[in-house]
């Protein structure tokens, strides 16, 4: 039995429709790419390039840690479909380990130096 064309539609456009998907990359349907053929796709093209540590989770993880320094975690989240930001500040966000320069603050205790002016 055929299905009905509204039914066709939103099968071929996933059940919230095209524009709601907020997908990237898209196959010509409409639908989400297979992660199985995004992956051997991947693996083709980095072929000898040195580059085989980087994979797909590589990529995502990637978006959600510039997602999150230009917007927020919870921004993040949602693109990447998580119902909660802990998960993604957890697993997917790169935790900033830059610090501010505090060289002079230590070498005031032992007097070594004095405090950077403030102009």
């Amino acid at each position: 039995m055929r299905e009905q064309p509204e039914l066709d539609d939103r099968h071929r456009h996933g059940e919230q429709g095209r524009r709601e998907h907020h997908a990237v990359f898209l196959t010509r349907n409409g639908t989400w790419h297979p992660v199985d053929n995004i992956e051997h796709r991947w693996r083709s093209v980095q072929a000898d390039t040195g580059y085989d540590w980087v994979t797909p989770h590589t990529f995502r993880k990637t978006v959600a840690t510039l997602i999150d320094r230009l917007v927020d975690s919870g921004t993040a989240a949602r693109i990447l479909g998580h119902t909660s930001d802990a998960i993604t500040r957890e697993f997917y966000i790169e935790k900033n380990r830059s610090t501010s320069n505090v060289t002079h603050v230590v070498q005031s205790f032992a007097g070594t130096t004095s405090p950077p002016s403030v102009d």
